[in-house]
C-alpha cells in the first residue's frame, strides 16, 4: 500500500469513529465482536500484565481488556491522534492503566522484549509493508510472550475467495452506506475495498507469521470471513532477523 492511499485508509477509519462498531457488527453478521471477544480471551489465559494494542483506531479491543482484565496495563498505539484522543477522552476511569503512544507498526518505539503480549485487531491489512510489521511485533513481544491477531480472512480456496471479495467490495460498502445515511458524509467504509486488496491470503499470511512465530491457534468466523490467529514469540536466540527496510 502506497502512502497516499495510507493515508486516505487513516482518514476513512477517523470518520468511521462514531459508527465503527455499530456498522461493523452488522456487516460482519455480529461475527467482528466475537472473534475480538475470543481474542481477548486466549491471549489473556497467561495473565500478561502489559499489552500493546497496536492499531487501537476507536478503541475496541483495548476497551474489553480494560474491563475484563483489571490487573494488566495496556499500551493503546495508533498513528492517528485524532483516534488516540478520541479514545482518551472515553478512558478517564482506566487512566491509570492505559497509556496512549502516537505511531505506526513498522516502527515501533520500544526497546526489545518490552511487552508480555500484544494484539491487532482489524488493523494488520493498513500495514504498508506487513513483513516489516511482523517483524516489529517479534521484536517487541517477550519470549513466550502471545500475539492475537484479528482480521478479515482472504480463502487460500478461489471460490470461496471470489465470494467473499465480492462481498467486500461491493455488498459490505453499500450496507454500510444504508446504516450511515444522515448521520455521516460520504462512504467512509469504501476504503475497505483497498486494504482488503492489500491482504495476502490466509495461508501465505500464516507463512509470514511463522517465520517469526510459533503458531498456537487459527480460528475462523463466518465461513473463514473473519480469521483469528494466535502465536508465540520466540527465544530470542531463534527469532529471525527482520531485514526489510522501511517504507513509509
Amino acid at each position: 500500500m502506497n502512502n497516499l492511499l495510507w493515508r486516505d485508509v487513516i482518514s476513512s477509519i477517523e470518520e468511521t469513529a462514531p459508527l465503527y462498531d455499530e456498522v461493523n457488527e452488522i456487516i460482519s453478521f455480529r461475527r467482528a465482536g466475537k472473534a475480538r471477544a475470543y481474542a481477548a480471551q486466549r491471549l489473556m489465559e497467561n495473565n500478561p500484565k502489559l499489552v500493546l494494542d497496536s492499531g487501537v483506531g476507536p478503541g475496541s479491543m483495548s476497551m474489553i481488556l480494560l474491563q475484563q482484565h483489571p490487573y494488566a496495563d495496556i499500551v493503546a498505539l495508533d498513528y492517528s491522534s485524532q483516534l488516540l484522543g478520541r479514545f482518551k477522552e472515553r478512558t478517564r476511569d482506566y487512566r491509570d492503566r492505559l497509556h496512549f503512544i502516537r505511531a505506526c507498526f513498522e516502527e515501533l518505539p520500544f526497546r526489545p522484549n518490552s511487552f508480555d503480549a500484544a494484539v491487532t485487531a482489524y488493523a494488520l491489512r493498513d500495514s504498508t509493508n506487513l513483513e516489516q510489521a511482523i517483524g516489529e511485533y517479534a521484536g517487541s513481544i517477550k519470549s513466550e510472550g502471545r500475539l492475537a491477531i484479528v482480521e478479515l480472512g482472504k480463502p487460500d480456496n478461489l471460490v470461496k475467495r471470489f465470494f467473499a471479495t465480492i462481498y467486500v467490495r461491493f455488498i459490505a460498502p453499500l450496507v454500510a452506506k444504508i446504516l450511515i445515511s444522515g448521520r455521516l458524509e460520504g462512504n467512509p467504509w469504501r476504503m475497505i475495498v483497498p486494504t482488503y486488496q492489500n491482504l495476502p491470503t490466509t495461508g501465505r499470511l500464516l507463512e509470514m507469521l511463522e517465520a517469526k512465530f510459533d503458531l498456537l491457534e487459527r480460528k475462523t468466523f463466518l465461513a473463514g470471513g473473519v480469521l483469528v490467529i494466535l502465536l508465540r514469540s520466540r527465544s530470542s536466540e531463534k527469532r529471525v532477523p527482520n531485514d526489510t527496510s522501511n517504507t513509509r
